[in-house]
């Protein structure tokens, strides 16, 4: 987050508690200077913050949360999406959390806890908080729009199906719109599923549909291959659900471990690395669609 943009969020949070448009805090509900640290669980958990030029206290905004792969940092992984400047043309806030893969248990309650934290902090619009996850992120974006669907309004899911203990146990509070991007040469999360612990992605994107009520008859759609990269695009959408939601899957055929667009680094790609699409810009279409009362 730049100088400027820090000072205006420390501004702007600590007028909040000084008018008591903040609430209270303690230390399981949030603490700290917006920005940079919150108390979750009795531990101090961190992130990053990104305003969009365009953001106005009097006129709430869109957030977008979104959750890094294993090895890496909030910070690290805004400099490699190139989500921000995507965010800034739409008007979004964009946080990066620091999850903890070593304590899994304690990260679906933590982003909880940063959303109801930023909340009181800043002008954000309750109807319209989305997650997005990259790898074990996406692990955890799926346990979050399982079990916290009634304060989200969209979820995607980038090279990472779900988990089979997180989809028999999924039971969302009302239809939610999931978004999903994996290559079909992804070694590290594969498309076919894992034993017993992974399913396929075919399966994950079902599961998602059967949940949210859609027609189980997807529209595909070959996407234009834009650039020489070994990878082509394409999209199964799942409409007719209930409360007008979609469930929709980017396959990337050749593709790898690696969220598509992206100009950084995630600290080593796992296969082909694909340019015809930017994740970041159409996760972003996708969730501005939708708000938690409809689309």
């Amino acid at each position: 987050m730049s100088g400027g943009r820090r000072l205006a969020a420390i501004a702007l949070f600590t007028l909040a508690v000084l008018c008591g448009c903040a609430g209270s805090t303690g230390p399981d509900e949030g603490d700290g200077v917006v920005g940079e640290w919150v108390w979750s669980a009795g531990v101090e958990r961190h992130y990053s913050l990104h305003l969009p030029p365009s953001y106005d206290e009097s006129r709430p905004a869109p957030m977008l949360v979104a959750l890094h792969g294993g090895g890496d940092t909030g910070a690290h992984f805004e400099t490699s999406l190139d989500l921000d400047s995507i965010a800034d043309l739409a008007g979004l806030i964009t946080v990066y959390p620091d999850i903890d893969f070593a304590s899994q248990p304690n990260d679906a309650p933590f982003i909880r806890t940063l959303v109801a934290h930023l909340k009181r902090g800043l002008a954000v619009d309750a109807g319209r908080v989305y997650v997005a996850g990259f790898s074990g992120g996406a692990e955890l974006t799926h346990t979050l729009a399982c079990e916290f669907a009634d304060h989200l309004a969209g979820a995607a899911s980038v090279s990472y199906p779900m988990t089979r203990k997180v989809a028999v146990n999924c039971e969302p509070a009302r239809p939610l719109p999931v978004l999903f991007m994996h290559g079909t040469a992804d070694a590290a999360a594969p498309w076919v599923g894992h034993e017993d612990v992974l399913l396929s992605i075919p399966t994950s994107v079902r599961t998602w549909a059967k949940l949210n009520d859609c027609v189980l008859d997807p529209t595909v759609e070959w996407l234009p291959d834009r650039a020489d990269d070994s990878t082509r695009v394409w999209t199964e959408t799942y409409s007719g659900c209930a409360g007008s939601v979609e469930v929709k899957l980017y396959g990337v055929q050749g593709g790898g471990h690696s969220w598509p667009g992206a100009s950084g680094s995630f600290g080593g790609w796992s296969g082909a690395h694909s340019f015809d699409i930017s994740a970041s810009e159409e996760i972003v279409n996708f969730f501005l669609r939708y708000s938690a009362g409809g689309n």
